[in-house]
Order: structure tokens, then C-alpha cells, then sequence
């Protein structure tokens, strides 16, 4: 597996995770009654948070590595 393809299987599953704690911070407020789930709920969507940061942080690797790319190829091409 190349690093790119790699790069974007983890964007992927740090998605589908964001979306899991979304769907479970949503279902503890809408389930449960009191304090604690105001609080769980909370904690859940403040993970997600976190998740969403690392998924920006490589998106902008996975930047980086298309103008490097860009760069690279155009230098080999001698500019063209």
C-alpha cells in the first residue's frame, strides 16, 4: 500500500469514527435524561472534535505531498 492510499484509508476511517461519536453524542441526549448525559454526550462531541483536527492536520500533509508531487514532476519535465 502506498503512502497516499494509506494517507487517505486513514482520512476515511477517522470519518466514519467522527460520524460514530456524532450518532452516539446525538443518541445520549435524545435516550437519556440528567446531568450525566448532558455531560457524556458532551465528552463524545469533544472526542470528535479532536478526531476532526487529526483528519485537518493529514488533509494538509496529503497538501504538501501534491505540491511536492507537482513540483517534482514539473522539475523532471524540465518545466513543461
Amino acid at each position: 500500500m502506498s503512502a497516499r492510499s494509506e494517507l487517505e484509508s486513514i482520512k476515511a476511517e477517522l470519518a466514519s469514527i467522527i460520524n460514530e461519536l456524532e450518532d452516539i453524542a446525538a443518541g445520549v441526549r435524545s435516550d437519556f435524561q440528567g446531568v450525566g448525559s448532558e455531560y457524556c454526550a458532551q465528552a463524545l462531541e469533544e472526542t470528535a472534535d479532536g478526531y476532526r483536527k487529526a483528519k485537518r492536520y493529514l488533509e494538509q500533509i496529503n497538501a504538501g505531498y501534491d505540491e511536492i508531487r507537482a513540483d517534482t514532476d514539473s522539475a523532471s519535465s524540465g518545466g513543461r
